[in-house]
């Protein structure tokens, strides 16, 4: 098994906008007080440019816009040889 390396966000701009990503991070969706915390989540997510955010995966047929997520760690995720993922554009 590979051990994943976990890269701390200063800027949201180093994160790769390209690919799906591990994250750690909050949703946008929470009460304030609740941002505050330093409770966190881990989620398989992208680059949604049609909500300019960082967003988690949806499965298809979900529908709905994804939840924004403030992002405090990435790390990439390897595809497996013989594995085709579908293009992030359609996954909106």
């Amino acid at each position: 098994m590979t051990s994943i390396d976990w890269h701390k966000v200063t800027t949201e701009n180093e994160i790769p906008k390209d690919c799906r990503l591990l994250l750690i991070g909050k949703s946008m969706n929470l009460p304030a007080d609740a941002l505050e915390m330093d409770i966190y989540d881990l989620v398989v997510g992208h680059w949604n440019k049609f909500v300019e955010a960082f967003v988690p995966v949806e499965l298809p047929g979900q529908g709905g816009l994804p939840g924004k997520l403030r992002v405090t760690h990435w790390a990439s995720i390897p595809t497996p040889a013989g594995v085709k993922l579908r293009v992030i554009e359609e996954l909106r």
